[in-house]
């Protein structure tokens, strides 16, 4: 190989057995020194051990010479270009990523700021409703659609606001795992429901559940979003909704079931996705964000969520979390 050719090779990571020598050269040219015979590198030899790095010189004559030389030379200089392309790839990650993540903080920082600003003109709106209403008592059925739609509307607005809230909090803060006992976690779920469930001569079914490693407040918000879920779509029948888990080799399968209006397959993969309304907002209130969060749980616990369902038979969440 040329004296120009190994003048090619600076910036080069190599590794090749060194000419007469019973040792390898691992590392990076650098330079020449002196009378540029003398290569400089930046690595490790891997020497034999009879031989002395301090007594190891290296000059060209060292390095192979022969007809595949200018094929050395090709594969070092695309070992080269490659490795040139890989570290500018991962800086430009690295600096995406940065990016991302100040771009995430500000987004939750702003959702929090919005929610907190529109919960005044909301409870504004709602005081001088009911001074209006006193006002004007009684009411003639135009006035009172009129109120009806404003009522609705404010509604909507208070739990679109709470959900986008609960949303940016657990994209915000870290979960806080500990040991759960899932079964009094359902009782303190049913209990904190218990009037929307009488409200619809509701019943919540469960009998052992096991402890498994969770965060507490997380889990009650994913057990809560399924079984509201079910008192929302229920059927003409009084909403049965059943708890269950079964034990796997590495993880725990707990299940939600219910007796309500069910949903045609087609609309199962979207029904995650923030936004996703399969009904009107006059037929079902919603925000279409409570199963997108309880979808981000479920991937904060390091585990999966399935559903399965029928028109007019009902639906069943399946939950994986690991033991």
């Amino acid at each position: 190989m040329s004296h120009e050719a190994f003048y090619d090779l600076i910036g080069a990571v190599i590794i090749f057995d060194i000419k007469d020598k019973k040792s390898q050269l691992k590392g990076e040219f650098i330079t020449f020194r002196g009378d540029d015979r003398t290569l400089i590198f930046m690595g490790s030899l891997l020497l034999n051990p009879d031989e002395n790095m301090d007594e190891l010189q290296l000059s060209l004559a060292d390095f192979p010479s022969n007809d595949n030389s200018s094929n050395l030379l090709f594969s070092l200089k695309a070992q080269r270009a490659a490795l040139e392309e890989v570290t500018g790839l991962t800086r430009q990650l690295k600096e995406q990523q940065a990016e991302m993540r100040k771009v995430n903080q500000e987004l939750m920082q702003y959702t929090h700021a919005v929610s907190h600003d529109l919960k005044t003109p909301l409870r504004n709106i709602m005081s001088f409703m009911q001074l209006l209403l006193r006002s004007l008592d009684p009411l003639s059925k135009s006035q009172e659609e009129y109120v009806d739609f404003i009522l609705q509307a404010v509604r909507r607005m208070e739990q679109l606001i709470k959900d986008l809230s609960t949303d940016a909090s657990i994209r915000e803060r870290p979960a806080i795992f500990q040991h759960v006992d899932t079964k009094r976690l359902i009782e303190d779920v049913e209990r904190g429901l218990r009037s929307e469930i009488t409200a619809v001569n509701g019943r919540v079914i469960f009998s052992e559940l096991p402890v498994i490693k969770g965060d507490y407040s997380r889990l009650y918000q994913l057990f809560s979003n399924f079984i509201q879920n079910s008192l929302k779509y229920r059927s003409g029948q009084d909403p049965v909704i059943r708890v269950e888990a079964r034990q796997e080799e590495a993880s725990w399968v707990f299940s939600v079931a219910d007796n309500g209006i069910g949903m045609d397959q087609v609309f199962l993969p979207k029904i995650f996705k923030p936004f996703i309304r399969l009904h009107n907002h006059a037929d079902i209130e919603g925000s279409g964000l409570g199963l997108s969060i309880c979808h981000r749980i479920v991937e904060q616990h390091g585990g999966s969520i399935r559903v399965d369902s029928e028109p007019g038979k009902g639906t069943v969440f399946y939950i994986q979390l690991p033991r």
